[in-house]
């Protein structure tokens, strides 16, 4: 094919020189074009996942509508394997069309994908986890997060907080409540609310979100 004038594309899971070949081999491989093709990051996911769905609903009848917060949820549980998101958004509209739901939720979504993410079910996030890298992260006490005080610098990470706690852990919301100063379901669903609403139209929320969500999920990778 080289003789001809045309390219060949080869792909493996390790560098030409790491590969058990032919010295000669080895050679030709070494000498071309090597690129280094990183596993996607929560973007990129982020955009698989919603290109996976286009392409879903317009080859099917689909007339339901999945949420950007479930897409969102989607694009921070997947793994950096592309057909198992793909594989994810199909079970979902599947599921969806199977029992005429117009829309989804994330706690619905987290049901019918639960054997799909084994490596987050593994690595367990609890409520200290996240208490402690919200604390870190804006700089606050622990005693601030689970206060009364009513800051702005003290509600925005106390409410952030409550949100992770509701979307990385499997505490309900009076478990969460009681861990956050004995606080009762509406108001940890205030703070949810109130989170899930400002970050669609604000980038820095959105921004620190995905962060910390990296942060806890690594943290809990290694205990």
């Amino acid at each position: 094919m080289t003789s001809q004038a045309k390219q060949v594309v080869l792909s493996a899971d390790r560098a030409p020189k790491d590969i058990d070949m032919d010295d000669r081999m080895r050679s030709r491989f070494v000498s071309g074009l090597l690129a280094d093709i990183k596993p996607p990051d929560y973007e990129t996911r982020l955009a698989i996942i919603k290109n996976s769905y286009m392409r879903v609903q317009q080859a099917t009848t689909f007339c339901g509508v999945i949420p950007d917060t479930v897409l969102n949820w989607l694009a921070e549980s997947a793994s950096t394997n592309i057909r198992e998101m793909e594989g994810a958004i199909t079970r979902l509209i599947g599921n969806m069309n199977l029992t005429r739901k117009p829309d989804i939720t994330v706690d619905e979504a987290q049901e019918i994908l639960q054997d799909f993410f084994p490596a987050l079910r593994d690595a367990k996030v609890d409520i200290a986890t996240i208490q402690s890298e919200v604390e870190r992260y804006f700089q606050v006490t622990h005693e601030d997060i689970i206060g009364s005080k009513r800051s702005k610098g003290i509600t925005l990470p106390r409410h952030i907080a409550i949100y992770l706690c509701r979307y990385l852990t499997d505490e309900s919301l009076e478990s969460i409540g009681k861990k956050f100063g004995n606080r009762d379901h509406t108001t940890v669903m205030h703070s949810v609310n109130k989170i899930e609403g400002e970050q669609q139209d604000n980038r820095l929320l959105y921004d620190q979100i995905v962060e910390l969500t990296e942060r806890i999920r690594a943290r809990s990778q290694l205990r």
